[in-house]
């Protein structure tokens, strides 16, 4: 294994603990792009650009622009008083 390699998959670890643990949602969210971006770059130095490209559309793309558009729908939501959604 190189040391491109073992960086790679101890950032992914990291940032997907960072992702699931983090309390602010914004921070998470990003965390999560980051996992997605460097999983794109894991596929590609492993020799599977096209994935590594869908990886790097739909999962960076993609789904942080959903949650970060759901973040923002979520925090415009009106409350009651138990703390859930009306």
């Amino acid at each position: 294994m190189t040391a491109l390699a073992w960086l790679l998959a101890i950032l992914l670890w990291l940032s997907a603990a960072g992702c699931l643990l983090h309390p602010r949602r914004r921070t998470a969210i990003f965390l999560l792009q980051a996992f997605f971006a460097l999983l794109a770059l894991s596929w590609w130095h492993m020799g599977l650009g096209w994935l590594g490209l869908a990886e790097l559309i739909i999962g960076t793309g993609l789904i942080g622009v959903l949650c970060h558009r759901s973040t923002r729908w979520l925090s415009a939501q009106p409350v009651d008083d138990a703390g859930q959604p009306s």
